[in-house]
């Protein structure tokens, strides 16, 4: 893995250690932006809500839990389906809106927004890479709208790269450390492509996730109205956050989340280990992720979720949860 993103855990340290499978799960929050529509001189500030303790899968509190290996990928929405959710990684619009966004940011784009979003799609199926969408309950019978915002929104999202090209750049850098050229290269990429009014000038996202769901992906029907109140970007590598856990602990609001090891793993196979390509793209990945952010939830916090998940023994084990007690 390039690890290309932020792992630095914020002034407080470990906040919350937890036992999952063979795995001590030992990590932090480090608020990296108090919204998008912050100041640009205010420095983030802040502790995550009910932070600290020692938490275990059979005790009250824990957030992050291990992927399902079994199921696809998805999107960084917090609303159930039929009132539960899944334990699948997440990025914004899942990895088919990822990987096509990372073809804009790296200049590949096709003609047109929806050209671009089949070519991701052809692309994750040439590398047997694992990917699904949703829909939601309020756009069932749109014949425009598929009802995920990152793919629904995308003319909004590129515009929106244009519009706070400062507030974006500045938090892709906090997010991808050393790779200020490549942010700004992908930013230049982005505006090149709003230049273009053809591109998205009959963008579809109905028929995005239409050509999902006809390649047998799991397209779930999400319910409900959205509730988020922060935005978690998720290093640990293997894990997601438990958004079912995490809005009984936030007292019923949600949280978006984007497991930033996907986007990563995503870019390396398709682009191999280590490679320019992958650096671009994953930085691509980042900048519209905060595009879609600058649409859907300008003023929400974004925190940086970074630790470590070490296998031990079982008695190793039981020792760090001691020693963090």
């Amino acid at each position: 893995m390039g690890a290309r993103y932020a792992k630095t855990l914020n002034s407080y340290g470990v906040l919350f250690v937890m036992e999952a499978n063979d795995d001590v799960l030992q990590y932090g929050f480090t608020l990296v932006s108090n919204g998008l529509t912050a100041s640009a001189d205010a420095v983030p500030t802040g502790q995550w809500p009910k932070a600290g303790g020692v938490f275990s899968n059979d005790g009250d509190g824990h957030l992050l839990a291990p992927v399902d290996k079994t199921l696809d990928s998805g999107c960084m929405d917090g609303r159930p389906c039929c009132g539960r959710r899944v334990l699948r990684a997440k990025v914004a619009g899942g990895d088919v809106c990822a990987v096509a966004a990372a073809m804009i940011g790296m200049g590949q784009a096709g003609p047109t927004s929806n050209a671009t979003f089949e070519q991701a799609i052809d692309l994750l199926e040439q590398y047997e890479i694992n990917y699904g969408g949703h829909r939601d309950e309020a756009h069932e019978k749109d014949p425009v709208l598929a009802g995920c915002g990152a793919i629904d929104k995308m003319p909004k999202a590129l515009q929106a790269i244009v519009d706070n090209a400062q507030a974006i750049s500045r938090l892709a850098n906090a997010l991808c450390p050393d790779s200020e050229a490549l942010v700004a290269q992908a930013i230049d990429n982005f505006t090149k492509q709003v230049a273009d009014a053809s591109f998205t000038a009959e963008h579809n996202g109905r028929v995005v996730v239409d050509t999902e769901e006809r390649s047998g992906k799991r397209v779930p029907v999400l319910g409900g109205g959205h509730a988020e109140a922060h935005i978690l970007v998720n290093t640990i590598q293997g894990y997601t956050v438990d958004q079912s856990a995490a809005e009984q602990k936030l007292d019923g609001r949600q949280v978006f989340v984007v497991d930033a090891w996907r986007m990563d793993e995503v870019c390396e196979r398709l682009y191999g280990a280590g490679t320019q390509q992958a650096a671009e793209a994953y930085v691509s990945m980042v900048v519209y992720v905060l595009a879609v952010a600058a649409v859907l939830a300008p003023q929400l916090p974004v925190w940086l979720i970074s630790g470590s998940a070490v296998r031990h023994s079982s008695e190793d084990a039981a020792g760090v949860l001691q020693a963090a007690a």
